[in-house]
């Protein structure tokens, strides 16, 4: 029996074919939560940066318009999961995880980001994953209870939720759901835009995977997918700097946006060579060490993904530039482009190269 690794033993011991099922549904709802969010967080928090005094307008309407969005989304992906002829393990998760992320509806952190107090939405984070740990701890012993992995999300996600309704209470006042029909279609046509963009980058992110589980088997998903999350660890830390600094951009005058901004490409461009530098070097001790010897093949594919990071740090940073200045339909027009180069890339090279050569795909369509 191969040796398990940390991660491996977290989650309940899940074998390499079972948590290649978990990704490729964790994938798909990927534009499950892209829809539940429909882009109204970055409006939102635009515009109560500059104007806080819209805060519970805004609070009200975001409330109700999000969760018509969970709703619509929802449906859907019922729907989507009964015609699409996945396996049955696949389409019971993509259901389940799909119901799990509804609570992220009323979720207000974009609220606590448009005021730049960003300790309550770290807070809730924390209570999230430390919820989420010690329920996957509890009710997945082992790879037979794969399928209550979405329950344990969906308890998560409603307690992290509700800690920062709490804490919004307390210092910006209860929020009461509003419906005012003018406003929503106006916020939902400022909105599209970046729910386009958003979703066009999903698929220059993840089309891979779901790519690899249409055209190969579970296993190869896993492999892939354990190496895309050492990859996510220094792209989430810059979505969440940038959470921080998109309201502070969004005040400031523009001389002093381009200072901050030409320092910052210095900074994150750096960071990012050096974080792909180390991934490369110890890409195999690394996997085996955090996700058990069953998971080597990963280090091939992480080698290559590595070094989208200063990439996607840099191409960030400008979108939030292009975001404050209103530019979301240029945003959108430039991830589109990116997102074409992508998905043709994956399917010239998955059929040749494996699950190496969908990680080299997705770095050059990165670069």
């Amino acid at each position: 029996m191969p040796e398990r690794g940390i991660l491996d033993t977290l989650v309940g011991h899940v074998r390499v074919d079972r948590f290649g099922a978990v990704e490729l549904a964790l994938a798909a709802l990927a534009y499950v939560q892209l829809m539940i969010d429909a882009g109204l967080d970055t409006v939102a928090t635009r515009t109560v940066a500059r104007r806080p005094d819209l805060r519970a307008v805004y609070a009200g309407n975001v409330f109700g318009m999000r969760l018509m969005c969970a709703l619509v989304a929802w449906l859907a992906v019922a729907a989507l999961g009964w015609l699409a002829g996945l396996p049955e393990l696949s389409r019971l998760l993509l259901i389940a995880f799909s119901t799990a992320v509804i609570p992220s509806a009323f979720t207000l952190s974009w609220s606590f980001q448009a005021g730049s107090r960003m300790q309550p939405v770290a807070v809730a984070g924390v209570v999230t994953q430390a919820t989420y740990l010690a329920l996957i701890v509890g009710l997945v012993p082992d790879a037979s209870a794969v399928r209550l992995v979405p329950l344990a999300l969906g308890i998560a996600t409603a307690v992290g939720a509700a800690v920062l309704a709490w804490w919004h209470g307390r210092q910006f006042g209860v929020v009461r759901p509003r419906v005012d029909l003018a406003f929503w279609r106006q916020s939902l046509r400022e909105a599209l835009p970046i729910l386009g963009s958003r979703v066009l980058r999903a698929i220059s992110f993840n089309f891979d995977v779901l790519f690899l589980g249409w055209v190969s088997t579970p296993a190869a998903v896993a492999y892939y997918a354990s190496a895309y999350r050492f990859v996510l660890i220094p792209v989430l830390a810059y979505a969440t700097f940038f959470s921080a600094l998109f309201p502070v951009l969004a005040r400031v005058a523009p001389i002093e946006r381009q200072r901050i901004v030409r320092l910052l490409l210095v900074a994150i461009g750096g960071s990012g060579l050096l974080a792909a530098l180390v991934l490369t070097v110890v890409a195999t001790p690394l996997l085996t060490f955090a996700m058990g010897a069953a998971y080597a093949p990963a280090a091939g594919p992480l080698r290559w993904l590595a070094w989208s990071i200063p990439f996607v740090g840099v191409a960030g940073l400008f979108r939030q530039l292009l975001l404050v200045r209103h530019q979301q339909r240029l945003d959108l027009v430039a991830v589109g482009v990116g997102a074409a180069i992508n998905v043709a890339l994956v399917v010239l090279f998955v059929p040749r190269a494996g699950v190496t050569g969908i990680g080299r795909a997705s770095c050059r369509e990165r670069v």
